[in-house]
């Protein structure tokens, strides 16, 4: 049996095993999300998973005992469940939800999960402090419920945070594009010839990740308003192999002339749920 005080040297423990990952690198990683609205997040972010994660962590650390639900648990953020591990010493309770019954999040990790997507899950009533996911929006295809079962879930003032590909990014419309004439698996198979096709992603909608839909649907949920905010790092370099570099490289540098915020690569979200 765990005494009060070893559980509380356990958890001390595993936040100092996990605190240099939310450790500033560069210039905007230790920026809260209202700083993030208000600037220009171009290049100057070390990772966009640990300005995410901080946001997470810092939310939790306001609250007493907090609940956190990652929606779309699955293997981690970008398949590296390190960002989770550094989460996890700041709740009394962790619990994911994976719609993919063949993805098994890390043992020991949450303390309970469910093969379900957030529209079907048997969660109680106003019982987390705060959820959060990882590129996860881009999926939903009726945002919607998904929305009004985050609302029913939320304790009020409970907040959730996503990260979602920004539907006017320029590789996002290519993406849609690519999507909608079916061929999009198939390139991205001649991108990442060494890796496994059904690995990459669960089936994408597109339907909920520009602030027009998000806005909409957590409105008619009962959520007052929808924060934003938007990140760069590197952009998706990955995607344009040999001198199609030149390209991604002349977009690169429109994005440092114009200065447009919603143009980043990556859209955080916000919304909180009325104490009322």
């Amino acid at each position: 049996m765990i005494t009060q005080p070893d559980a509380t040297a356990n958890r001390a423990a595993q936040i100092q095993q996990h605190a240099d990952l939310l450790d500033a690198r560069a210039k905007h990683d230790a920026l809260t999300f209202d700083q993030l609205q208000s600037e220009y997040n171009f290049r100057n972010i070390s990772d966009r998973r640990r300005v995410f994660s901080k946001q997470i962590v810092d939310d939790l650390k306001s609250r007493s005992n907090p609940v956190a639900l990652d929606i779309g648990c699955g293997c981690g953020m970008a398949r590296d469940n390190s960002w989770q591990w550094a989460i996890r010493p700041h709740v009394d309770q962790y619990w994911g939800l994976e719609p993919d019954p063949n993805v098994k999040p890390a043992a020991g990790l949450f303390d309970q999960t469910q093969n379900a997507l957030m529209e079907t899950a048997k969660l109680p009533d106003n019982s987390v402090d705060v959820a959060y996911s990882w590129m996860v929006m881009e999926h939903v295809e009726n945002p919607v419920a998904f929305c009004q079962h985050l609302h029913r879930i939320l304790k009020p003032g409970g907040t959730y945070y996503f990260a979602t590909p920004n539907i006017n990014h320029y590789f996002t419309i290519f993406a849609r594009v690519m999507n909608a004439v079916r061929i999009d698996e198939w390139v991205l198979s001649m991108i990442h010839k060494q890796e496994k096709l059904d690995e990459y992603h669960y089936p994408v909608q597109y339907k909920f990740n520009s602030e027009s839909a998000v806005t909409n649907a957590a409105k008619s949920a009962g959520f007052e308003r929808a924060d934003f905010a938007y990140i760069e790092v590197q952009g998706p370099i990955k995607y344009f192999p040999g001198p199609t570099k030149l390209l991604f490289h002349t977009l690169a540098w429109k994005r440092t002339v114009l200065r447009n915020p919603k143009l980043l690569l990556t859209m955080f979200g916000r919304l909180t749920k009325p104490t009322d």
